[in-house]
């Protein structure tokens, strides 16, 4: 008898909230540039104003080029869940992860108004996320699903993957979704 497979799914970020974020990015940029020609340099009001400029061009024009990169679908983040594991898209490259290769469950994570999907990769070691959230990877934000019914899919998968086995949580935490 032969197991049914479960169809690869494909989430990408949209490309409008990428153009919402290029365009935020460049007004920010003229900003600093309008701090910056119009500033006098001979007062200590002027040169703060001349410094917070070129720091808003020097922050922001790298990230209005990410962001307008993104526009494409070619380097939109993107995620992809199969059966075997996920693949993890970003402008930074390329992750692949194995169904084995997380431990526990995906869980919700809430960084002010934004929620993330984050769960333990069992190859990696303690990392900044892990200071953070206390698990040491995530899945890309704004792909277009809601994050507490991406993280019920992947607990899904997960859970299929692993023969049905329910994944562990660690003690006193519980999953949003």
């Amino acid at each position: 008898m032969m197991q049914e497979q479960a169809a690869p799914l494909t989430f990408t970020t949209p490309a409008w909230k990428c153009l919402l974020f290029a365009c935020l990015s460049a007004g920010f940029v003229m900003v600093g540039w309008f701090l910056v020609a119009a500033a006098d340099t001979t007062t200590f009001h002027g040169l703060k104003g001349y410094v917070a400029g070129w720091a808003a061009i020097i922050f922001f024009g790298p990230c209005g080029i990410v962001l307008a990169l993104q526009i494409f679908p070619r380097f939109r983040q993107r995620l992809t869940v199969e059966e075997d594991g996920f693949e993890v898209r970003t402008w930074r490259g390329v992750r692949r992860y194995r169904w084995a290769d997380v431990a526990g469950s995906f869980q919700i994570y809430k960084v002010r108004r934004t929620k993330l999907v984050v769960f333990d990769n069992a190859q990696a070691g303690r990392n900044l996320n892990t200071a953070f959230s206390g698990f040491n990877s995530s899945l890309p934000a704004q792909l277009g699903i809601p994050p507490e019914q991406l993280a019920r899919l992947m607990n899904d998968r997960l859970t299929a993957a692993r023969g049905g086995r329910s994944g562990h949580l660690r003690s006193g935490e519980q999953f949003l979704g």
